[in-house]
């Protein structure tokens, strides 16, 4: 109980001497490393602010004397970032302790856990008073590590489970409808369907090109990502493919290098570029003629989205928000997870008509700009995380 008077009685004292009216936007995140969450939230921020919004941003896992691009490139924007000590270095309780005194010197008019460490939003729940607290949810993920949280629920927090949690919040924010439910079930919040939005060319000037066939993929080397079902079916599909090669920009995550060594050399013999982290996303997708994403688990990934975007074909697996993304035989194609002999056979059906690849990219790219839109994202964040227009400046 100690703990929890800790985080209360600072706000509760200001509380006592007239709290100040919130403004703008607070968002609490683990880091901005490269990553589709990630981009996202770094769009909302620099948006927001573009739009005369208050944002600032929190982190839990960065450090401070290091931080990542991600980090550098919103403050080179003029976006205030504060690295809060991470897990390793501190107790949560002590980072959170940090976070809402901040907070109380600032307030904001709302503040979003953006794909937070579930112990740290269930502290920063307990600890925040009078101030509209929204959870983003990235899939699946979102929903294990809340489980896991509260199966070994740390002492003196009042939330016995997900529902007590979901009874503070002013609402819960997925990124697909399919997901909308299961939210609801979980927290009993009020769920909100936004997808992630990515900027759309106006048009696309692709054509069909001579030469080898390109295949891509963005993802970090990571066993979620599922390369190895990209590189088995490449393989099966290789004999039927006429001249190609398979580009995989991604640089192995934290602790993954033997992963990564593994991958390669499991595509030993295969037309196999590794590319590391690319500097320069669109110029990496401008050079291919059809992007694959097999990674699981899958909100609404950003990587097909921005392919989406640049006029490409998708190839994906059909888990998460996907089948919301990729219409199949009109924008892509759509396999089962882990079927690799499903994705070797879609690889080859893409091979065979390159005019194809292009109308299936043109129809993606007007499916992404009706739907996917970043200025449709952004407005419907402000919506539902800062009500009426004007109430946040």
């Amino acid at each position: 109980m100690a703990e929890g008077y800790a985080r209360l009685y600072p706000q509760a004292i200001e509380g006592q001497l007239g709290a100040r009216r919130g403004r703008g936007l607070a968002l609490i995140t683990n880091n901005f490393s490269t990553g589709g969450a990630q981009s996202s939230a770094r769009r909302l921020l620099v948006s927001l602010r573009a739009r005369g919004v208050p944002v600032r941003a929190f982190t839990l896992e960065e450090q401070r004397a290091h931080p990542t691009a991600g980090r550098t490139a919103l403050q080179a924007a003029g976006i205030e970032v504060h690295a809060l000590p991470p897990p390793h270095l501190c107790d949560a309780a002590q980072a959170v302790a940090e976070l809402l005194e901040a907070l109380a010197a600032d307030p904001p008019a709302a503040v979003v856990c953006w794909n937070a460490l579930a112990e740290h939003k269930l502290l920063l729940a307990d600890g925040l008073l009078e101030v509209p607290l929204f959870d983003v949810s990235p899939g699946d993920m979102y929903f294990a590590s809340l489980e896991r949280s509260f199966a070994r629920r740390r002492a003196g927090l009042p939330y016995l489970g997900p529902r007590d949690y979901g009874a503070r919040l002013a609402g819960v924010i997925v990124k697909y409808e399919a997901e909308a439910r299961r939210a609801a079930e979980m927290l009993g919040a009020r769920v909100h369907v936004v997808p992630n939005g990515v900027d759309v060319a106006p048009a696309v000037a692709r054509q069909w090109r001579s030469g080898p066939l390109v295949l891509g993929t963005s993802a970090r080397l990571h066993p979620h990502k599922r390369i190895e079902d990209l590189i088995d079916a490449l393989r099966r599909a290789a004999p039927a493919l006429p001249a190609h090669v398979l580009r995989v920009a991604g640089a192995p995550d934290a602790g993954c290098d033997a992963h990564a060594s593994q991958l390669r050399e499991r595509a030993a013999g295969l037309h196999v570029e590794w590319l590391g982290e690319v500097q320069d996303p669109r110029a990496f997708l401008h050079d291919l003629d059809a992007f694959v994403l097999v990674a699981e688990p899958a909100g609404c990934p950003n990587a097909s989205l921005e392919a989406m975007a640049e006029g490409l074909p998708v190839l994906a697996t059909d888990v998460g928000g996907m089948s919301e993304q990729v219409e199949h035989g009109v924008t892509g194609w759509l396999t089962a997870p882990r079927d690799v002999p499903a994705l070797a056979a879609a690889i080859r059906d893409a091979a065979t008509d390159r005019a194809r690849l292009v109308r299936f990219g043109e129809a993606g790219r007007m499916r992404a700009q009706r739907c996917f839109g970043l200025e449709a994202m952004v407005e419907s964040y402000t919506r539902i995380l800062l009500g009426p227009a004007g109430s946040l400046r």
